[in-house]
């Protein structure tokens, strides 16, 4: 308890104490259950070169993917670095990394080649170059037979997995697909663009169905886990949540980062999260349609992925630093 008090009072991040192992482990459920939470920080995980492009986790495993040129394997439950993958395919931004759904794959798009690891010993189990200008996103289908990718030259593609055949591709634009993500059915995706644009299709066959235009280039684009809702960030520092009943117009719009939002996602059905290169970090409830949390990391926040097992969300910062923070009901 004394050690506690002395995190608290040093003012760790968002000023909260540290919490103990022992805790860390909650069942799952919905990720918030109400607004009265607190967002404590819990550690920090394995510190990059360089800005961190992604994070994703399965059970206690994190993964990131740096503009260092390399991904490290972190183990929450040791505290501890599993593994650091060094690459030789430099390229002008991150490294997009995802686990597939089962937790077998690690999907890594190493700037123009897509790789296939095997997550129990990390070795390579296939590649391909899929994008000539690179690799912007990487997103998993829930059933594991595919991945999307989405690229610098404006193309998205569909690939089999493990072993990496074609299934389809479309060039969405001239200019570049920053970020692409697939519906938690396995039927639709959406694909976020530097010219503006959001790109709703079908997935795998990439059948466009609405084509939305947004006042700046998107950023990042992401589902509500029951489909009802989807929603695109901006580099204007916007979040904009669309409803699939109506796709004519939006149904929220908040502007409260004074910054490129980097990314945006709902977390559960009610809850969804931004970050900004501005550092702050603002939750929303969809149901008050409005602000409820606002927190600064004191970096740019370049990507967020939540943990359901041990009720957290796991942040990849402009300094390249992994960090852990837990999420603590009041009721």
């Amino acid at each position: 308890m004394f050690l506690l008090n002395i995190f608290f009072l040093l003012g760790f991040i968002f000023s909260c104490q540290r919490i103990e192992k022992s805790t860390l482990v909650q069942n799952e459920g919905k990720f918030f259950s109400s607004n009265e939470f607190d967002v404590l920080f819990f550690e920090k995980g394995f510190k990059h070169k360089s800005y961190i492009f992604y994070v994703d986790n399965f059970k206690n495993y994190v993964v990131s993917g740096s503009a260092d040129n390399s991904i490290s394997i972190w183990d929450i439950n040791k505290s501890s670095v599993v593994t650091n993958i060094k690459f030789s395919y430099r390229g002008s931004w991150g490294i997009p990394v995802k686990y597939t759904k089962d937790g077998k794959f690690l999907v890594v798009g190493a700037y123009e080649e897509l790789q296939i690891l095997d997550s129990s010993n990390y070795r390579v189990i296939s590649k391909k170059n899929t994008h000539i200008k690179g690799i912007q996103t990487v997103s998993v289908s829930l059933d594991n037979k595919f991945v999307l990718t989405g690229g610098a030259d404006g193309y998205v593609r569909v690939w089999t997995l493990p072993d990496l055949k074609l299934i389809k591709e479309k060039q969405l634009t001239k200019g570049e697909v920053w970020n692409a993500n697939i519906s938690y059915n396995d039927s639709y995706a959406l694909a976020g663009t530097s010219d503006k644009f959001v790109f709703l299709f079908s997935i795998p066959e990439l059948t466009i169905k609405k084509v939305i235009t947004n006042d700046y280039p998107v950023e990042f684009v992401s589902f509500s886990p029951d489909g009802n809702f989807f929603l695109l960030a901006d580099n204007f520092g916007n979040v904009i949540v669309y409803e699939f009943s109506n796709l004519e117009s939006y149904y929220l719009k908040f502007r409260e980062h004074i910054s490129e939002v980097l990314v945006a996602k709902f977390v559960d059905n009610n809850f969804l999260i931004s970050g900004g290169r501005d550092g702050d970090i603002y939750i929303y409830e969809l149901a008050k349609k409005s602000v409820i949390k606002k927190y600064n990391i004191g970096s740019a926040v370049f990507y967020f992925e939540k943990s359901n097992i041990y009720k957290m969300l796991i942040f990849g910062t402009g300094k390249g630093e992994v960090l852990f923070y837990k999420i603590i009901s009041k009721e």
